[in-house]
C-alpha cells in the first residue's frame, strides 16, 4: 500500500509539472500558432542573408509564422505599383523586395513558414523633419492628416493618416489591395488601425463630413459621445469593406489587427471597438498587444479578450520586449490554458527585458514552452465554411457618384441592415446560404434592389444603382433575367461561378419564338451602348441570337458564348427611346443543335456627349503665347511656348458625368519650328501617362493620345507641357474625349 500512494504522489507531481511547464496543454492542443513579430527596424529582413537566418530561427525554435513590417511609416519594404502611391523605403537595395524574399524562403523547404504581411495604417511619419521621398503620402498630400482640437499634426507618436478623410481612406485601401493581388502572402496584418488618441480626428474635411452629417456648425468637443461614435465608425467601415474587397481577391487570406489589449482604452481612446468586429465577423485574427511585466494585468486581459473573440477567434500579442525570458514562458503559458490556440512575441529583434540574449531567449522558449513543431490551426470558417459574405457599391444613376448612409437591408430572418460608406460600400459577413434580396435605400433616391445566391465560403457582389425621383432608369441600367418577360420553356440554373447575380436560364435550340425579353426604363433618349452577360461553357452556342428592338430597325447580334463570359459583352450602339419602348430579347433562334443559349443580363449606358476642351477653357501655368495666325488651328485661336521643365502646363480639366473608358485626342497647328515630342500628360483614375506626339506632321485634325479609365467629376485632367527636347515650341490647342465603355 505504501510502494502505491508513493508511485500515486510521483504520477501526480508528473501532471502537475507537465501543466506547469505547459507540456501537456500543448498534447491537448493539436495545433497553434506561434508567431514572430518582425519588425522593419533593425536586423531581421533588411536584405536576404538577414532572411535566411530568420526563416532558420523560426525552424529551429518551432515559430510557425512571421508577422513582417512591410510598411513601416509609409514606406514599401516590397515593391508597390499603382494606384498604390506608397514609395519605397531608403534603408534597403533598391532592386531588393524584402516581402518576396521572405515567401520565397519561407516556402522553401520545410517545414513552411506562413508569412503574414504587416502594414502600419494611419502612423505614416514620425521625423522631426520631411520624409526625403517627394511622393510619400506626408509630402503629397498633407491634407490627409490628423490634427488634434487645437490643429496641431503631430500627436502623440507622429504623424496619422485621418480615417474620417474619404482619399486617405482610399490611400490605406490601395496600399493593401496591390499587395494582396500580387503576393502569395498568408496573411494580411492591420496596425495601428485606429485614431492616435481621443484629442484627433479633427481633418477639417472629416469635421465638414460630419457636421454635415448631422447638421452641425463649428467643432464637436473629444469627448462628444456622437462624435466618438462617428469616429468609431470610419475605423469600422473602413476595416469591414475593405476586408471584403480583400477576401474576393484571396478567399483563403487570413486578415489579421493590432489592437489595444484593455478593450476600455481602445474603445474609448483609440476609437478602436473590437470586441464589435470579433462579433460581426469581419477580421479572421484579433492580436492584442498585451505589453506588460505584470502578469495580473496580463492575465485579466487575457481573459477578457477570451470572452470576446466572438464568432472569429483571438491570438495574444505577447510582449517580449519587457519580459525576461522566464516570464514570457508564465505569461504563454497562461494563454495556451485558457485556451487560446496562439499569440505572437513582439519582437523577434528584442525578444527579452535588459541585454539582448536573441538565441539564448529562443532558445529557452523552445525548450520550456513549444519543444516541438506544431502546425498553425485550422480556421474552420475558411476550411469548412458553412455562411458566406455580400458586399457591393451604392451609387447613383444621374452622377455615378457613391450614396453615403444609404440603408443596406437583406432579408435574413431578422432581416439585417447596414449603413453605407462614404465610398458608397457595404459588406455583410457571416450570412447563411440561401437566396437573398438586398435593398439599398436613401432620401430622395429610389430604392435598388439585388438578388444573390449567398454560398457557402463565398463572398458575392451586389452593386446598386439608386434613380432620382420619379421611378425612372437612369444613364446606366442593368436588367437581370427575373426582371425579364419569359416566353417558352427555360430552365433556370445557378451553378457558374461566373454568372450575372445569384441565377441564370438556358435553352437547347428551337425556332426563335421562345425568348427572354430584357425591358429597360430608360430616363432619356438617346444612344446607347448595349452589353449582354453570359456564363461560357463548351456546350454553349457558337452563335446565341440577340435581338435589340430600338429607335431604328430591329437588328440581330450573334454571341458566342463558348468564350468571354463572366464580363459585358458589347452588342452596339443602338438610338434609344425613353421609358420602355425598347428591349433585347435572346431567343432559342440559333443552329448549333445540342448546345443551349444563355440569357442571364443585359445593360444598357448612355453613351455622354463627346467633349471637347478648348485652349480658352484650360487653366495656364507659366508664360505661353497667345497666336492665331496658324489656319490648321482649332478655333479662333491657340497657344504655344519654348522648351522648359515641364513646370509650365495648359491643364485641360473635364467633367466627366459617366464614369468609364474614354479615348483622349489631341489637336494642333503643324509647323516645322513644333517639338517632334510634344509631351501630353493623362492623369487618369488610377495613374498617369506621358505620350509624345510629334507636332510637325498631322495637323489640323484630331490625334489619338490613348484611352483611359476616368472616373465622375473633376479629378482628371489632360496637361500639355513645355517638358520637351526637339524644336523650338510646342503648341496646346484642343482636347476632345470620347466615351469608350463603362
Amino acid at each position: 500500500m505504501k510502494k502505491t500512494l508513493i508511485n500515486l504522489l510521483k504520477k501526480t507531481c508528473l501532471i502537475a509539472a507537465l501543466l506547469c511547464s505547459g507540456s501537456f496543454a500543448q498534447n491537448a492542443n493539436a495545433q497553434e500558432f506561434r508567431a514572430l513579430w518582425v519588425d522593419a527596424w533593425g536586423a531581421g529582413f533588411l536584405n536576404a542573408s538577414q532572411v535566411t537566418t530568420l526563416v532558420n530561427h523560426c525552424r529551429t525554435y518551432n515559430f510557425n509564422a512571421v508577422v513582417v513590417q512591410m510598411r513601416r511609416r509609409g514606406d514599401a519594404f516590397y515593391m508597390p505599383q499603382a494606384p498604390n502611391g506608397d514609395p519605397r523605403t531608403t534603408v534597403i537595395a533598391s532592386g531588393y523586395d524584402a516581402l518576396q524574399e521572405l515567401i520565397n524562403q519561407c516556402n522553401t523547404g520545410t517545414p513552411k513558414i506562413e508569412v503574414h504581411c504587416w502594414a502600419v495604417t494611419q502612423l505614416i511619419w514620425s521625423g522631426t523633419t520631411a520624409p526625403s521621398q517627394s511622393g510619400h503620402v506626408y509630402n503629397l498630400h498633407p491634407g490627409y492628416l490628423t490634427r488634434n482640437s487645437t490643429g496641431a499634426t503631430l500627436i502623440g507618436e507622429g504623424y496619422y493618416l485621418d480615417p474620417g478623410h474619404p482619399d486617405a481612406a482610399m490611400w490605406n485601401y490601395n496600399m493593401a489591395k496591390d499587395v494582396v493581388s500580387r503576393y502569395n502572402i498568408n496573411g494580411f496584418h492591420w496596425d495601428y488601425i485606429r485614431y492616435p488618441q481621443q484629442n484627433s480626428g479633427y481633418n477639417p474635411t472629416a469635421i465638414a463630413r460630419y457636421n454635415a452629417e448631422f447638421g452641425l456648425t463649428g467643432q464637436p468637443s473629444a469627448s462628444n459621445t456622437q462624435f466618438s461614435n462617428w469616429r468609431r465608425r470610419q475605423i469600422t467601415d473602413f476595416l469591414r469593406w475593405s476586408s471584403a474587397d480583400l477576401l474576393a481577391i484571396k478567399p483563403n487570406l487570413v486578415i489579421s489587427t493590432s489592437v489595444f489589449a484593455s478593450r476600455s482604452d481602445a474603445f474609448t481612446h483609440r476609437l478602436q471597438d473590437w470586441a464589435a468586429w470579433n462579433n460581426e465577423g469581419i477580421l479572421d485574427i484579433c492580436m492584442p498587444m498585451n505589453y506588460t511585466a505584470d502578469n495580473s494585468t496580463f492575465n485579466s486581459r487575457v481573459t477578457d479578450a477570451f470572452n470576446n473573440q466572438g464568432v472569429r477567434r483571438v491570438y495574444m500579442g505577447q510582449g517580449a520586449y519587457l519580459n525576461t525570458k522566464e516570464n514570457t514562458v508564465v505569461q504563454m503559458n497562461y494563454v495556451r490554458n485558457k485556451p487560446l490556440l496562439g499569440g505572437q512575441l513582439y519582437s523577434y529583434r528584442i525578444p527579452n527585458s535588459g541585454t539582448v540574449t536573441q538565441t539564448t531567449t529562443l532558445n529557452y522558449i523552445k525548450n520550456n514552452f513549444q519543444p516541438t513543431w506544431q502546425n498553425t490551426p485550422t480556421l474552420p470558417w475558411k476550411t469548412n465554411p458553412t455562411k458566406g459574405v455580400v458586399k457591393g457599391t451604392v451609387t447613383r444613376q444621374d452622377t455615378g457618384a457613391a450614396v453615403y448612409n444609404a440603408t443596406i437591408t437583406i432579408n435574413t430572418s431578422p432581416s439585417r441592415t447596414q449603413k453605407t460608406t462614404v465610398h458608397g460600400k457595404y459588406a455583410l459577413f457571416e450570412l447563411p446560404t440561401g437566396s437573398y434580396t438586398v435593398t439599398a435605400s436613401a432620401t430622395g433616391l429610389n430604392n435598388a434592389t439585388g438578388n444573390i445566391l449567398v454560398e457557402a465560403g463565398t463572398i458575392k457582389t451586389v452593386n446598386l444603382v439608386m434613380s432620382s425621383g420619379g421611378g425612372g432608369g437612369g444613364t446606366d441600367v442593368i436588367v437581370d433575367n427575373p426582371a425579364a418577360t419569359v416566353s417558352g420553356s427555360w430552365s433556370t440554373a445557378t451553378s457558374a461561378t461566373d454568372k450575372y447575380g445569384a441565377d441564370y436560364r438556358f435553352k437547347s435550340q428551337g425556332t426563335g419564338s421562345a425568348y427572354l425579353q430584357f425591358t429597360p426604363n430608360l430616363s432619356s433618349a438617346g444612344d446607347y451602348q448595349v452589353f449582354e452577360w453570359h456564363s461560357q461553357g463548351s456546350n454553349r452556342s457558337g452563335g446565341a441570337p440577340h435581338v435589340v428592338s430600338y429607335n431604328g430597325p430591329t437588328t440581330t447580334v450573334n454571341v458566342n458564348q463558348k468564350v468571354n463570359g463572366g464580363q459585358w459583352n458589347l452588342l452596339g450602339t443602338f438610338n434609344m427611346l425613353a421609358g420602355t419602348g425598347n428591349y433585347v430579347r435572346i431567343t432559342d433562334g440559333f443552329s448549333d443543335g445540342g448546345q443551349v443559349a444563355i440569357a442571364d443580363a443585359i445593360r444598357f449606358v448612355k453613351v455622354p456627349p463627346v467633349i471637347i476642351m478648348d485652349n480658352p477653357s484650360a487653366s495656364i501655368v507659366g508664360s505661353w503665347t497667345l497666336a492665331t495666325s496658324a489656319t490648321d488651328k482649332f478655333g479662333s485661336d491657340y497657344r504655344y511656348k519654348g522648351q522648359g521643365t515641364g513646370s509650365a502646363y495648359l491643364q485641360y480639366t473635364p467633367n466627366i458625368q459617366t464614369a468609364g473608358s474614354y479615348a483622349v485626342y489631341e489637336w494642333h497647328s503643324q509647323g516645322s519650328n513644333r517639338t517632334t515630342g510634344a509631351p501630353i500628360v493623362v492623369n487618369y483614375s488610377g495613374g498617369s501617362q506621358t505620350v509624345s506626339l510629334n507636332q510637325q506632321i498631322n495637323g489640323g485634325q484630331w490625334n489619338l493620345v490613348g484611352t483611359y479609365n476616368f472616373a465622375t467629376g473633376t479629378s482628371g485632367n489632360i496637361r500639355i507641357t513645355d517638358n520637351f527636347s526637339t524644336g523650338s515650341v510646342v503648341i496646346a490647342d484642343a482636347i476632345r474625349m470620347v466615351f469608350v465603355s463603362p
